[in-house]
């Protein structure tokens, strides 16, 4: 997140090695990724690995572990928090100039969280459209403890890495897919972990809805009803049609809900090739390829100057 970078400058100052790390911490695995940004045309990936970890500790070593073996001290590292640390809501903007917009989008999450707004880390990402029964702006913000931030803070310093950014998985998805060309026009992503999913609907530079859903009953069923809604609610919201395609993340579900979506909601739908990403992509299990999707989306953050993205 931006406003967390002040907190960094410190460790930022040092000569940094050339390339970057995208990190994602999951709730019991970490997945790193070590890109060199200076290869033509694109970026080339150099090493990627994931771990599963039963402790914070097991998470910090991983990292040690991979710093050490690809000599990446002092390298740009941007991290992702895990899904469970963070909550996105979508708000009104206030009327307020931009120096006064992240205390007053603070005092707007008071209900929100459950923890003391002192203790909070909070962000924003503008939503391109304007809603349109009134014009409105509208922004998400994204909160999270400062507990987490902090904590992963020190993992990534005790790496040796230089850490430039902090981010959540939907914009880290977002920047793989459109940089890689996957987003066409309007799409909805559809990204499903254990028993929750998330739709995200993007085009080619900005997220425009997140919306997450509850699958511990009926997966494939409730998915797609939630996707009719979800659909019928964002076109009211901006009066025009987001969504041309689907997206779906790598998930053992794919093959069940793929052909589901496209018969039933007649949209062209695509699952995420994960080997078009990563060489050896076929090897890797599937429940690890979405974490490594977003570990390199991380470290794409520096390729990006969209308006709502993950960057320092």
């Amino acid at each position: 997140m931006q406003h967390i970078k002040e907190m960094l400058d410190k460790w930022t100052k040092r000569k940094e090695a050339p390339g970057a790390v995208g990190i994602y911490f999951c709730q019991d695995s970490i997945s790193m990724v070590h890109l060199d940004t200076d290869s033509a045309p694109i970026p080339t990936i150099l090493a990627y690995q994931h771990v599963t970890c039963r402790s914070e500790n097991e998470k910090k070593i991983a990292l040690q572990s991979f710093v050490e073996k690809h000599a990446l001290e002092t390298m740009a590292c941007h991290a992702i928090i895990e899904l469970q640390d963070y909550k996105v809501t979508l708000l009104d903007a206030p009327p307020v100039s931009d120096n006064e917009l992240i205390p007053s989008v603070r005092w707007m999450l008071k209900d929100v969280i459950n923890y003391p707004l002192d203790e909070a880390c909070v962000d924003i990402f503008h939503v391109p459209l304007a809603r349109a029964r009134d014009n409105a702006k509208l922004i998400y913000a994204v909160v999270t403890p400062l507990k987490v931030m902090i904590g992963i803070e020190n993992i990534i310093k005790n790496s040796g890495l230089s850490l430039h950014s902090l981010g959540i998985p939907e914009l880290a998805l977002k920047n793989t897919l459109s940089f890689f060309k996957y987003v066409k026009h309007g799409s909805l992503l559809i990204y499903l972990h254990n028993n929750m999913g998330k739709l995200i609907i993007m085009d080619e530079k900005y997220i425009h809805m997140i919306r997450n859903i509850d699958l511990r009953d009926n997966p494939s069923e409730t998915l797609i009803l939630e996707i009719q809604r979800y659909l019928d609610y964002s076109n009211t919201l901006f009066r025009q049609n987001l969504c041309l395609s689907f997206l779906l993340t790598p998930n053992p579900l794919n093959d069940d809900i793929a052909p589901k979506l496209k018969s039933t909601l007649e949209t062209e739908t695509t699952q995420i090739d994960f080997s078009s990403f990563f060489s050896n992509g076929s090897d890797i299990p599937i429940a690890y390829q979405t974490p490594l999707l977003i570990a390199l989306g991380a470290a794409l953050s520096g390729n990006f100057n969209a308006q709502n993205q993950v960057t320092a």
